[in-house]
This record gives C-alpha cells, structure tokens and sequence, in this order.
C-alpha cells in the first residue's frame, strides 16, 4: 500500500495525464509511482487494497502520488464500510465524464486528502462516464445519485480539484482557517 497525500501537496492541484495505451496487454503498461515502475494490474491492486484499508468509497490515482487517469470504488462501502466485496469494485482507467444532468443535490462529502474536513458539496445527480476498465476495454456508465457523485468526486482528483474547490469563497476561507487552527493545535499538542 502506499501512503494518501495530504493537501497542500502540489500533486493533488495538478491534472493527470491519461494512461497511453500502448498494448492490448494490461500487464505490458507500466505506472511509475513512488516506489518504482510496476505493471497497471499492479498498480490497480495496489489502489484496491489501499481503498479497502481506509475510511473511504473510493481513491484516485493522485491521491497515491501517482500522475495518471485511474480511478477506483465501491459505491456500497457508503452502506456499510466494513464492505469488503471486491466484486463491486469499479475501476476506471482515463474516466471522462460526457454528459450531466441539470439537476443537482448536496450532500456531505469527505476526502482522505482533507482529513478531518467535511461540507456540503452541490453535484449533478446523473452523469454519463466513458472509461477503459481494467481489462482495457471501453465502457459506458450511466451513474446516478451516490455513485455519481463518487466518480465526480474521484474525477475532480484527476483533473486537480478537492471538494473543498467547489464551495464558494466564504466556505474556503472558513475552511482554509479551520485547516490552520487544526495544524496549529497539533502542533502544540492540544
């Protein structure tokens, strides 16, 4: 497993590249990460296993330190956390989202990239995903309610954004305050 960068890192405000697929071959596709070139079905295990081992729904490849398109998640582990099927693991390899609903709703979101922040985010209630799966071979995704909103907030990772980019300026500066004051009582073991 590999460690969850934490905001301010310049990685996580960053876009990704996509994943150059130049093989028919998932294994033939490298990822560089932070411990070194490993093959894409690696890569995406590691994903896995590091999503399934924290308080999350889903994780996005910056988010390891990773550059690159891929997403991962299990809209049931919203239910019960404890969730550990894999079967409904959704993995996404150069997601892009083609078409949103009008409507939308807010709801609470959280990011282990903000640990300890949460707010209410506005996002479309239906979305249409195009992404490679980890077999390499295209998809459609229509997606509605909770699991649109994971892949938005997962592909808002790809593209440089943390939730906390979607509210307006008055709750940023309240959340980059409350960030502060948090760091500065750790600090002072308080």
């Amino acid at each position: 497993m590999l460690n969850i960068l934490k905001a301010p890192n310049p990685i996580l405000t960053a876009d990704c590249a996509e994943i150059s697929i130049n093989s028919n071959d998932p294994s033939k596709i490298m990822v560089d990460t932070p411990e070194g070139m490993v093959t894409l079905p690696v890569f995406i295990s590691v994903m896995v296993a590091t999503m399934y081992s924290r308080p999350c729904c889903g994780l996005a490849a910056p988010q390891l330190g990773v550059q690159r398109k891929i997403i991962v998640y299990n809209p049931d582990l919203e239910n019960d956390p404890d969730e550990k099927d894999t079967d409904r693991t959704i993995i996404m390899i150069n997601p892009l989202i083609t078409n949103s609903s009008e409507a939308m709703e807010k709801d609470i979101e959280t990011c282990l990239s903000l640990p300890g922040i949460e707010a209410s985010v506005k996002r479309h209630t239906e979305i249409t995903v195009i992404y490679l799966d980890e077999d390499l071979k295209a998809q459609t995704m229509v997606a509605k309610d909770w699991e649109a909103r994971i892949i938005q907030h997962e592909v808002d990772h790809l593209n440089g954004k943390l939730f906390w980019d979607r509210l307006g300026p008055m709750k940023q500066t309240y959340m980059n305050k409350y960030q502060l004051a948090k760091k500065r009582k750790k600090r002072h073991g308080k």
